[in-house]
């Protein structure tokens, strides 16, 4: 009777090993894969071609333009690769073809556009709301994307600013980008320069506006609407710097500002020849067999390309308020 009951009880699992059973099972299950939100950007079939023989966007990305069917599709995208494709858009103007340039402009239009729109989401990390058109109350604070043009992937900062003299702003981007302000510069703001004019000037023919007589406030009317600036440093590097204004910050903190608040890429060493220069100097780090890269290491070590840190950058803001 023993015996039988204990092969019974071998031959027929119990509840709990069941349950044993049924709990292994489960822990080897996969869990379900999140899906990612997408986002969708309507591009006609020129800027589509455009970007897939222009661009080097990824490989899914451009099979994804291929496929798409008909004149006008839109045409879905994850935050990660609205991303990526605002940072391609912005270096390849630099280097594509004018036919080229207007399509691929409208489509960074476009994108830059749905891309501010998402930093208002509840979602999103940032805690300020930025809007196109001035708050109706409350000081006025400024938020711009300043990209370096002309190098590839992008050098870039987001950074949020009061209203300020355009010599204050100057040192700002001094600081962003880690030059020293010993060459000249200028803005180019819808076709005037600004600049901190010599008392010869006029006698050279060059009407420069002094930047210490124009803040922000009177440059970019309270409606938002206003142009790409650039500002250049160095008229023989040639520093190029692309100013896009995003729009005000309605401050729903207690934040000091300026602030930086994104950037990607570590700045340039001053005088390195422009991006010209710089781009051969990235060509030869990579390379520690070339006879450039001990020279530039004794030069520039520690360097590293893909570093920034906006807390730093904001420190270096900070410094000249």
């Amino acid at each position: 009777m023993a015996r039988k009951k204990t092969k019974s009880t071998e031959s027929n699992p119990t509840p709990a090993d069941e349950t044993q059973e049924s709990g292994a099972s489960s822990k080897r299950a996969k869990p379900a894969k999140k899906t990612e939100q997408v986002y969708p950007v309507r591009l006609t079939r020129k800027q589509r071609e455009s970007m897939i023989h222009a661009t080097r966007l990824v490989r899914k990305v451009k099979e994804r333009l291929k496929s798409a069917e008909g004149d006008t599709q839109d045409i879905e995208f994850t935050r990660k690769e609205l991303d990526s494709l605002s940072e391609e858009l912005t270096g390849a103007l630099g280097f594509v073809a004018t036919a080229d340039k207007s399509l691929l402009t409208a489509v960074l239009n476009k994108v830059d556009k749905l891309t501010l729109s998402l930093q208002n989401e509840p979602s999103s990390t940032s805690k300020a709301v930025v809007q196109k058109t001035a708050p109706k109350a409350g000081p006025l604070i400024y938020q711009f994307k300043i990209t370096l043009k002309h190098t590839r992937p992008p050098i870039w900062r987001r950074i949020q600013v009061p209203d300020c003299t355009l010599a204050k702003f100057h040192r700002y981007i001094q600081a962003l980008f880690g030059w020293d302000g010993g060459h000249l510069h200028e803005f180019i703001i819808l076709g005037d320069r600004y600049s901190d004019p010599f008392p010869d000037d006029a006698a050279f023919g060059t009407e420069e506006l002094n930047e210490r007589e124009f803040n922000l406030s009177k440059l970019i009317p309270k409606s938002g609407v206003v142009s790409r600036w650039n500002y250049v440093y160095d008229f023989g590097d040639n520093w190029d710097h692309e100013i896009q204004f995003e729009g005000f910050v309605v401050d729903a903190t207690d934040a000091n500002y300026p602030i930086c608040v994104a950037g990607k890429r570590h700045h340039p060493p001053e005088d390195c020849g422009g991006p010209w220069g710089y781009a051969r100097i990235l060509a030869a780090l990579e390379n520690p067999k070339s006879d450039e890269y001990e020279e530039l290491m004794e030069w520039m070590d520690p360097f590293d390309p893909a570093s920034f840190d906006p807390k730093d950058a904001t420190s270096s803001m900070r410094e000249l308020s």
